[in-house]
């Protein structure tokens, strides 16, 4: 039954329904005998997630000892899929459900749905709540090493998506961070999860694009992964990727794009911060130099996430 409820979120992930992928999810949690709170106190979470960390650093691999109970490993793996989720469409509560995985890894042992909850606690510690980018990249490491413990290799684009999208960038090179970014798109592609792998070429493309990889060469990879996008009906990315493909045409051509779909947005879009980035990026490559400061203070401003 777990499996088929399992397999529902999955789908409509997929197709697009994410709110009710992610209140699914939520709904077996909480059948799982989860407390799962509607909203987080920022200054509560912070000191929880401070304790997790405490309790990390005081821990070697040799203590991190194996999950036995098949119903926690269950358990995590829901809880991976809601922070999946809930990235997409309720950021703050990814964090909260990020920081419950560890402590169930803590109290229970380590499975290889931890390594995610592990991976995903790395954007916590990356974060603007802690702001800790060496403990982060210290424990996405310790995740990387529990994967390769449970041989979980069809993880290792989940792994990778979040560690060298979010956390890794802050130490490693951009190009190092872009190099397994297409490491992580290229074995999602070779296992059958095109949705993960996508994602991870989406970033692959947004960290060569910011360590100057030639834009010729970009605009191709765009146009590979929006074929792709089209073929595998991947919506999720195909925002991103449009973007991508706009933002560095631009930069080619130096002139705006008569479809251009960026700089006049919808509301709905307004708000996202990938899209705002873009903005700031084409506005000022274009002189618009007043709606560059805007969109920049917008990307700035805090949001609560």
């Amino acid at each position: 039954k777990l499996d088929a409820y399992y397999l529902k979120i999955a789908l409509l992930h997929t197709h697009q329904e994410l709110k009710k992928s992610f209140d699914t999810c939520v709904e077996v949690l909480i059948q799982l005998g989860e407390t799962i709170p509607a909203t987080v106190d920022r200054e509560v979470f912070v000191k929880r997630a401070e304790n997790v960390l405490a309790k990390l650093n005081v821990m070697t691999e040799n203590d991190m000892k194996t999950m036995k109970s098949p119903f926690h490993v269950s358990l995590l793996r829901f809880y991976d899929r809601a922070c999946f989720t809930s990235y997409f469409v309720q950021l703050p509560m990814m964090k909260w459900l990020a920081c419950r995985m560890v402590e169930i890894s803590l109290e229970h042992g380590f499975s290889k749905y931890s390594a995610l909850g592990l991976m995903w606690f790395t954007m916590i510690l990356a974060g603007d709540l802690i702001y800790d980018v060496h403990a982060g990249y210290r424990v996405g490491k310790i995740a990387l090493k529990l994967l390769k413990r449970f041989d979980a290799n069809n993880l290792l684009p989940n792994a990778y998506l979040v560690y060298y999208s979010f956390t890794a960038v802050h130490i490693e090179p951009l190009q190092s961070c872009a190099d397994m970014l297409k490491r992580g798109f290229e074995i999602g592609l070779s296992i059958g999860d095109t949705q993960v792998a996508l994602l991870n070429g989406v970033h692959y493309i947004q960290k060569c694009f910011l360590s100057g990889t030639n834009l010729s060469i970009l605009k191709k990879e765009c146009d590979y992964q929006m074929r792709l996008i089209e073929t595998y009906f991947q919506s999720t990315t195909k925002m991103y990727v449009l973007a991508l493909q706009e933002t560095i045409s631009m930069l080619i051509t130096r002139e705006v794009l008569s479809n251009s779909t960026l700089l006049d947005q919808s509301k709905e879009l307004e708000f996202s911060q990938a899209i705002i980035f873009h903005n700031v990026i084409q506005n000022f490559w274009l002189g618009r130099w007043e709606r560059c400061l805007y969109y920049a203070k917008r990307s700035s401003a805090p949001s609560g996430k």
